[in-house]
């Protein structure tokens, strides 16, 4: 039985989603094509994985931005990292498009849905 999800995370730069997953502590990071494998025998093609902390199976990113991962008996509270890793993501993707000479102010804002909101002030 297959315990594998998708998450559409809409990942375009893996090279810089590994380096979000390191910055929370994530281990085993691979990248390139490769298989990896989760909860039994179940596998999964990716093109760059890594073992997120408190997981007990590596998470995937496939070529469409796609998170493959399996939460089978890892810790209850531990899809809040995946989260993390996410929001880390986009953080970074942010700090690298902005010209932060132009940027006067500047502070994240959790939304009600989990989401992070990120606010500019620009004069």
């Amino acid at each position: 039985m297959s315990h594998i999800y998708d998450y559409d995370a809409n990942i375009k730069d893996r090279l810089l989603f590994m380096e979000a997953a390191k910055k929370i502590g994530a281990t085993r990071i691979n990248i390139g094509a490769h298989t990896i494998t989760q909860y039994g025998s179940n596998t999964v093609s990716c093109i760059a994985s890594c073992l997120l902390p408190g997981w007990k199976y590596p998470i995937g990113v496939d070529e469409k931005g796609t998170i493959k991962y399996d939460h089978w008996g890892s810790e209850a509270n531990s899809m809040g990292v995946l989260e993390d890793c996410i929001q880390q993501y986009w953080r970074q993707g942010v700090n690298q498009t902005i010209d932060w000479s132009l940027v006067d102010n500047y502070h994240e804002e959790k939304l009600e849905n989990g989401d992070l909101q990120i606010v500019l002030e620009i004069n």
